[in-house]
Formats: C-alpha cells, sequence, structure tokens
C-alpha cells in the first residue's frame, strides 16, 4: 500500500507539472504584443517612417526606421513571435523581416494589373485596405500563413472586386531566416468583396476560420485552414445581397473574442449581426442594428473585451452599443466625438480600431497625422469608457487604418487581455538597443519625466528643439532619472536629441499642451 501511495502521488505530481508547463505555453502567445505603423522616409521631425507600439510589460513607443516607399497606413500588416517580438511585416506587395527587408521568395504578391500598378513605384502599397493579415498558432513550430486578397478594377462590373483570395506560408529555415515556402496559392475564385475578409481561431486553437463575404450575393464563404494549408471548406447564404464593393467599402469586419458573435457593416443598411458556431462555421440569428447616417468614410468596428459592448465610428463620431439590451441597439450612445485640425490644416476624426494586448481599444485618427485615441475602460458604459482624444502622439504619422490583426488567445484558457499592463508613453531610442529613452506624461503641461538608460559614461547632452527645428535650449543629462521644466514652452511639438560627445544616442518627442 505504501509503494502504491507513493506511485499515486507520483504521478500526481507530474500531472500538475504537465499543468504548469501547458500554462507557461498559453500566456506565451504575444503574437500581437508589438505593432508598427507608419509609412515613407524624411527628414527628422517631419513624421515620415515607421513606428511602432510595443505592449511588453508596459506601453512604449518606438520610432523604428525610415524607408522609402514602405506603407503600411492601409494594407499593412505584420505579426510577432510568441515572446512578443516583431518577426514579419508585409505592405501587400512583399513579405519583410522586422528591418522591412524582403524575405527570401517574398516578393510578388497577388500578382496582377493592380500589383504592376502600385507595387513597383517608388511608393509602393497595395491598395486594399484591411486586405490581409497573418495567422499562426503556439503549435505551428514557427511557421506562420499570411492570408491576402487582390484589388481588382472590373470594366464589366464597373467596380473593384477581389478576384482572388490567396494564402502564402512563411517558415523560419535552419539559417534561422524567415522564408516564403509557398505563395499565392489560391483559397478561392469567387468575386469577393474588398475589406470584408477575417478570421477566428478555431475552437482547437491549431487552425483558423478564414471568411469573407462574396461580391453580388449574400454569400458568405468560410475555409478552415492549418499549418499545412487548406483543411475545409464551407458557404452559406444569409442576409441581404451586397450589390456593390463601396456598399461596405470602409467598414472593418470582426468576430466578438469570444467568438459568438460576428459583424459586418451594409451602407444604406446598418451593422448586420450574427450568431456565429465556431466549431462547424455558421452564421445564424441575423439582427440589424441601425447606424446614423453620415458622409462619413471611415467606418470602424471594435468589440469590448467582454464581448457585450460594440464601438462604431462614423466620421467624427464614436458610438457605442450595448449588444444585450435589445432595446437600445437602435439608440447608440455617443461616447466621443473628434473633429480636429492640424497646425498643417490635416483634419482627424475618428477611425478603425482594435482591441490591444492592455485590453483597451486604439483608436486610429483616420488621417495622415501622428495622433492615435484611446478607449482605456472598453467594459464601461457610456462615457465611463473613457475615451481619450489624442491618447498618444506616435513619432511617425498614421493612416486611416490600425495595422490589419486578428484577435489572439480566444480559445481554451488563454488570457484575452492583460488590463495590468502600464499605460505610460514613452519614445525608445533607435539607434542602439542599449540605449532607451522614456519620456511621460505625453502631452505634458508641466514637468516631463525623462529616464535614460544607456551604457554611456560621459557626460551627456539633451537638446530640446522645437516644431520648426530651432534649438531651444541645451540641458545636462544623466543616465537614469530625469526631470525637465517645460511650463514656460509654447503649446507644440518638441523634440530631444541625447548626445555623447557629438553621437545622437537616442531621439524623441513630445506635445506640451
Amino acid at each position: 500500500m505504501k509503494n502504491l501511495s507513493g506511485k499515486y502521488f507520483g504521478n500526481i505530481a507530474i500531472f500538475c507539472f504537465i499543468i504548469f508547463l501547458l500554462s507557461i505555453t498559453i500566456n506565451a502567445q504575444k503574437f500581437d504584443y508589438t505593432w508598427p505603423m507608419g509609412y515613407d522616409d524624411g527628414p527628422f521631425g517631419m513624421g515620415w517612417g515607421l513606428s511602432q507600439i510595443n505592449f511588453n510589460n508596459k506601453l512604449e513607443i518606438y520610432y523604428l526606421y525610415g524607408k522609402k516607399g514602405l506603407e503600411l497606413g492601409y494594407s499593412g500588416s505584420f505579426i510577432n513571435n510568441k515572446e512578443g517580438n516583431l518577426i514579419l511585416i508585409t505592405d501587400g506587395c512583399s513579405v519583410m523581416d522586422k528591418a522591412a527587408n524582403t524575405i527570401k521568395n517574398g516578393e510578388n504578391l497577388s500578382p496582377g494589373r493592380t500589383y504592376d500598378n502600385y507595387c513597383k513605384g517608388i511608393n509602393k502599397y497595395y491598395p486594399v485596405i484591411n486586405g490581409n493579415f497573418f495567422i499562426t498558432s503556439n503549435s505551428w513550430n514557427n511557421a506562420n500563413i499570411l492570408i491576402h486578397q487582390s484589388g481588382d478594377p472590373n470594366n464589366e462590373l464597373l467596380d473593384v472586386t477581389s478576384e482572388k483570395v490567396y494564402y502564402s506560408k512563411i517558415i523560419l529555415n535552419t539559417q534561422g531566416n524567415y522564408e516564403v515556402v509557398l505563395k499565392n496559392e489560391i483559397i478561392n475564385t469567387n468575386f469577393a468583396m474588398i475589406v470584408s475578409i477575417t478570421a477566428l481561431e478555431h475552437p482547437d486553437g491549431d487552425k483558423w476560420w478564414i471568411c469573407y463575404r462574396e461580391y453580388n450575393s449574400n454569400k458568405f464563404h468560410f475555409v478552415l485552414m492549418g499549418v499545412d494549408g487548406i483543411i475545409k471548406r464551407d458557404s452559406q447564404n444569409i442576409g441581404p445581397i451586397m450589390h456593390k464593393s463601396s456598399d461596405g467599402f470602409s467598414y472593418q469586419t470582426k468576430f466578438s473574442p469570444d467568438g459568438k458573435t460576428y459583424i459586418s457593416g451594409v451602407r444604406g443598411v446598418g451593422l448586420l449581426q450574427f450568431d456565429f458556431d465556431r466549431n462547424i462555421a455558421k452564421l445564424s440569428n441575423m439582427k440589424v442594428i441601425h447606424t446614423p447616417n453620415d458622409s462619413g468614410f471611415v467606418r470602424g468596428i471594435c468589440f469590448s473585451p467582454d464581448n457585450r459592448l460594440l464601438y462604431f465610428s462614423q466620421d467624427t463620431n464614436l458610438f457605442q452599443y450595448d449588444l444585450q439590451d435589445s432595446s437600445l441597439l437602435n439608440t447608440p450612445i455617443i461616447v466621443g466625438h473628434v473633429d480636429k485640425r492640424t497646425k498643417t490644416d490635416w483634419h482627424y476624426s475618428v477611425g478603425c480600431m482594435h482591441l490591444g494586448p492592455d485590453c483597451r481599444i486604439y483608436v486610429s485618427p483616420g488621417s495622415t497625422v501622428e495622433n492615435m485615441h484611446v478607449i482605456h475602460h472598453p467594459n464601461s458604459k457610456g462615457l465611463a469608457c473613457g475615451f481619450e482624444v489624442d491618447a498618444i502622439v506616435m513619432p511617425t504619422r498614421l493612416a486611416w487604418s490600425v495595422p490589419n490583426l486578428m484577435t489572439f488567445r480566444t480559445t481554451g484558457n488563454q488570457k484575452l487581455c492583460d488590463s495590468t499592463i502600464q499605460f505610460i508613453t514613452s519614445t525608445v531610442n533607435i539607434h542602439d538597443s542599449n540605449n532607451k529613452l522614456f519620456i511621460y506624461p505625453n502631452p505634458v503641461s508641466d514637468k516631463l519625466f525623462i529616464q535614460f538608460r544607456s551604457e554611456a559614461r560621459s557626460i551627456l547632452t539633451l537638446s530640446l528643439i522645437d516644431g520648426k527645428g530651432n534649438k531651444i535650449r541645451n540641458e545636462k543629462l544623466k543616465v537614469g532619472d530625469n526631470t525637465l521644466d517645460v511650463h514656460d514652452l509654447m503649446s507644440g511639438m518638441y523634440y530631444l536629441l541625447i548626445y555623447e560627445r557629438s553621437k545622437i544616442l537616442a531621439q524623441g518627442k513630445f506635445l506640451k499642451y
């Protein structure tokens, strides 16, 4: 009996250890923890180039680099490894590594007339908004699949359709480099609605449902994808017929985090809400959510983390719908209004949205400016949701879309998002990973706290430069914590340069109000 008891408790210990390992694996899925955004290249301080938001531990803003012609503002997408580090990006024309170098066999995505017209020029990008995205899984052994669709002007239909939906597979080879091993594999050749494509994890966690609407039809297509390609195809006719791509051109299409609800927009009708069975990919119980009529182009859609509230952007207003109260579906609450212009007269408002790993919703400005808005408490109803205009001033300009992301960690016991991630906006050095500059609060009215991490040993100099490029003053800076009094500065954008002798170690920017 004594030996049996020892064996029994030994098995229990092994079982608990396996569960512990599984929990580590589950919690390591940070495929969306680093977001690159922006485009092109230009003089420092003019807002061109790429920057990124890093959600690992606390929110940090990086200036990455500038690269002529690189465009992530319209058809951009990316993927991280499971540790949350950026590994792959795409502009819809090619697959690139984190430094924006085209990987092996990564060129010539979605070939055809549109590729020839847009991807072979100086400013290359593929003009299908939200038309591509990456999917992956912990069980895929560093493999990633890029879903991408063509955008084709059709003279007969007098419209732009997507004649082909593709997938391309990227692996990490034995040399430690990423390469495309399958490219432009056709998923479907039906005319598809542009910008209607999205995806949801299958309940088993290692497959994805790809979903898109067919052009001039009420047919929805569902394709089950695994690491080795297509597993199953299905389709379903439900809801009103979409007569034109432009009917839903500027809407995002979303699944709720729990995978039970699917939302898609139809101009002139509103938002179509369906129940969704993620086991068999079936839509049911359609409801029409009427939306206010205006002439706004951007229409972003995003669910709250608890699946109850739906946020919808239209021109200058941000609306909130309570999906669990049918009496309120057609009476949305306005939780935000943005109708602003920059000093250079760029108009911006509210654009596409995505739920961040920190349980906040990030809202693009819908224009070519650096300002991004944030919904801090998206599970809260009404104004308690905490919509903050210009919550982040990015180092580089954004376009109207956020990078196209799918929602990860939606299956099993995974934690969808982590509300303990600190919201401290900062700018991190672009020259050397050993030198890091953190700036907060940003925007600032009185005192700016500067934390500089570096291996530098000599005396450092901080130069303060205004938005016109004029040097305001120099300050001595130490490695560690510093405070800069900015209360006497005029409102506007300012830049910081940190020197060791004549070498620039780091640079950042802040908004004084």
